[in-house]
């Protein structure tokens, strides 16, 4: 989830039906392909470098373009082993490629006093590095059991930001995996499109668990990131999609329980009499062609799989299957969704070469729900989210904020759940350090299973303490069935610290209003230095973070192991740019 970058939620005009969408994590950063980077001065850019700030790769190329006899460049400060920048004064191109890693500063000779210089940043990442920013995306669709509403009402959306001038090209396959209806888009640097998905072409047949060649196929020019969103009753979400650069060959899914229809909204008019039954699901994406897959369910599947753990058969031993996945197609696992105690969370799925996987619920029912009567609204929720493979998992650094609590009243449910979940075949011992609670709260998870706490309202900082590597997803446990609209997000990957960035770049769209209810939209950063982060907003120059977002919530010393500190910050629509010189990580998510 999870730079998982925006995250918004939409609720339909359907009545008292709401939908929250999947939290959306900014927790990678920084371009991950060899690229030529243009930066511009002079004419109609006047006395400025534009753009002023780079985030680059060793290995990639940058070129100025002006009159440098007007405008003479040099650089003020270089890595050591770098070579220096200029002085350039002829010509109206100077090319520099990126040999060193570190930060570079340049100006112009005479002008620099007005503002005319300019940096960049220049990192070191080899392929497998964890980024959300790429040139090859594969999207994959879950779709909510809110099956009454017609299909007209749920539609889904790739938001792609950009920082340079670029062309993406968006595909899907047909049933032979030849690439169909291809559409090509322009995206001006420091810009996001919204380009609407053709769910015809990515809806999975959910009555079988085969190879389907239902995916979105995004490839661009140069670096971008890309979300998807949906949105229709009790169906909004969205997650992070991960580059084909940052996905892996093992994963542990992360879901919830399966619903048998507790928290839905029935029994007024036009409206089922009975809840539908909703279960834990995947989607496991091929990336390159003759991928084997083998997965091992913790629960028992629809496609007549034995679990581990729980369902029909379950006796604690592993009853691993196979498949084989060609290149843009997908294979879809869920739970029955009959048992409230079954869950498809510890399913593991190791392939023969990257994959990436989409994991959620189509309609759960977070936090401890009481039925209650009269039930206003639809309390169930639909939850989806891009998996952080496990070769990017730590033992420690998973540092998190409480999502920024509702004005609604939390009657059913108030704080966040965290789950752990552990690849490893021995017992991952771990440990919650939680601000205000005395001694925290310790944990233990194994292969197949899951550690959670509920009702964390506090900072937290999990860690394994026998140094296993773990995986960590916080969950919003808020459901106000009997107190009108109040959106939320649902589920969220939480980054270890050792995978922060220095620099992300994001898109959120417009609020909508539904019933005169606007969701607000909020940030949580979590840095070593909060003052350092500079945002710039549709290409306008960086500022300090709180001169960008409206700060509404402060958390000094988040954790007793690291000197870090949290903030919550309002924010509207945009195209962001976050900088700084230390590494942080954000998380965007919707709440009202």
């Amino acid at each position: 989830m999870s730079m998982k970058l925006r995250d918004l939620w939409i609720c339909t005009a359907f009545p008292r039906i709401c939908s929250s969408l999947v939290l959306l994590i900014i927790g990678w950063g920084s371009a991950s392909a060899v690229t030529t980077h243009y930066i511009d001065f002079g004419g109609t850019h006047g006395f400025t470098y534009s753009p002023n700030f780079l985030s680059v790769e060793v290995g990639d190329t940058i070129i100025w373009r002006g009159d440098f006899s007007q405008y003479t460049l040099v650089s003020t400060s270089v890595p050591p082993g770098a070579k220096t920048i200029g002085p350039v004064n002829t010509g109206t191109s100077f090319s520099y490629p990126v040999e060193v890693a570190g930060n570079y500063s340049y100006q112009n000779t005479i002008y620099f006093g007005i503002g005319m210089k300019g940096s960049f940043s220049a990192v070191v990442l080899p392929h497998g590095s964890l980024t959300n920013e790429g040139k090859d995306f594969y999207l994959g669709l879950i779709t909510p059991s809110y099956n009454y509403v017609g299909s007209n009402r749920y539609q889904a959306f790739a938001i792609i930001t950009t920082y340079y001038d670029n062309t993406v090209r968006i595909s899907y396959f047909d049933a032979n995996g030849n690439e169909a209806n291809v559409i090509t888009k322009q995206i001006p640097r420091r810009n996001s499109i919204a380009v609407q998905l053709d769910l015809s072409a990515m809806r999975v047949d959910t009555n079988a668990e085969r190879a389907q060649f239902k995916t979105c196929h995004i490839t661009s020019k140069y670096p971008v990131s890309v979300q998807f969103q949906s949105s229709g009753a009790n169906s909004g979400g969205s997650y992070l999609a991960l580059p084909v650069l940052a996905v892996g060959k093992t994963y542990v899914v992360a879901s919830y329980y399966d619903n048998p229809g507790s928290g839905a909204l029935t029994g007024y008019a036009g409206l089922p009499m009975a809840g539908e039954n909703a279960g834990g699901t995947f989607l496991v994406i091929g990336t390159q062609d003759g991928t084997g897959i083998t997965i091992t369910p913790s629960t028992s599947t629809t496609g007549g799989h034995t679990g581990v753990v729980t369902g029909p058969g379950a006796n604690g031993i592993p009853h691993p299957f196979t498949a084989v996945l060609n290149k843009g197609q997908c294979y879809l696992v869920r739970s029955f969704g009959k048992d409230a105690g079954a869950d498809i969370s510890g399913t593991v799925i190791q392939s023969t070469k990257p994959v990436a996987v989409i994991s959620g619920h189509e309609d759960a029912n977070p936090g401890e729900f009481i039925p209650v009567w009269p039930q206003l609204t639809e309390g169930r929720d639909y939850m989806i989210e891009q998996l952080l493979p496990v070769e990017f998992w730590d033992s420690t650094g998973y540092v998190s904020l409480p999502f920024r609590q509702a004005a609604a009243p939390a009657d059913q449910g108030n704080g966040d759940t965290y789950r752990v979940y552990t690849f490893d075949n021995t017992t991952a011992v771990v440990y919650a350090d939680v601000i205000g609670i005395a001694g925290g709260y310790p944990m233990s998870t194994s292969r197949y299973h899951y550690a959670e706490h509920l009702d964390i309202i506090s900072p937290v900082d999990i860690y394994a303490t026998n140094g296993k590597k773990i995986g960590v997803m916080q969950y919003d446990e808020r459901n106000q069935p009997t107190s009108g609209l109040a959106p939320s997000p649902s589920m969220m990957t939480i980054i270890p610290k050792s995978r922060w960035r220095t620099s992300y770049n994001f898109s959120l769209l417009q609020a909508k209003t539904i019933d005169g209810i606007t969701e607000d939209q909020y940030v949580n950063i979590i840095a070593d230095s909060l003052t350092d982060i500079r945002v710039s907003n549709d290409g306008a120059p960086l500022v300090p973070l709180t001169s960008a977002f409206n700060q509404v919530g402060q958390f000094q010393n988040v954790s007793s192991n690291y000197h870090i500190s949290g903030g919550q910050y309002r924010m509207g629509a945009g195209s962001y740019f976050l900088h700084s010189n230390y590494p942080f990580v954000a998380y965007t998510y919707g709440m009202k």
